[in-house]
């Protein structure tokens, strides 16, 4: 991840992490930012 990453950013890393590695959750703020996101498509 790049450093002072953009919310998009974040959100494409930790998805990635998560595939591959569960060595932690996502974090809550990002959960809830992504579906803010998500809602926001629809």
């Amino acid at each position: 991840m790049p450093k002072n990453p953009a919310l998009e950013q974040r959100i494409k890393w930790h998805k990635e992490h998560a595939k591959f590695c569960a060595c932690r959750e996502m974090p809550a703020k990002l959960k809830a930012e992504i579906k803010k996101l998500e809602k926001s498509k629809k």
